[in-house]
């Protein structure tokens, strides 16, 4: 079972993974995965950089997952679903995402370790 984590304790979980993946889903349907480093800022993530692709992906499909593999090699990645900010006021590149969900997760493999 993936533990569920408080939103209210979403930047310190960030804080304790490595950088990871934004994953999205093209106009055309393909899913794609942008290398991040996340922050968290007023209960939202905070992904600095976009690039036009991303962008893109995001004003096609505001669904997102984030995929933050652990510190430790026996750790948990973290998943966080969360939609995308379509407010225009961002700086160029900025992009900000609202969590609607967090879980830890561990490979089964390494289930043993817990």
């Amino acid at each position: 079972m993936s533990p569920a984590v408080d939103l209210g304790d979403l930047d310190r979980a960030v804080a304790q993974h490595l950088p990871g993946y934004l994953v999205t889903v093209s106009r055309r349907g393909r899913v794609r995965t942008s290398s991040v480093e996340p922050r968290v800022e007023d209960g939202q993530v905070v992904v600095d950089g976009a690039g036009p692709g991303l962008l893109s992906d995001l004003r096609a499909h505001r669904d997102v997952t984030f995929i933050l593999p652990p510190a430790e090699p026996d750790g948990f990645t973290l998943l966080v679903d969360a939609v995308a900010d379509r407010r225009r006021d961002l700086p160029p590149g900025q992009v900000r995402l609202t969590p609607s969900s967090v879980v830890l997760h561990r490979a089964s493999n390494n289930a043993a370790a817990s």
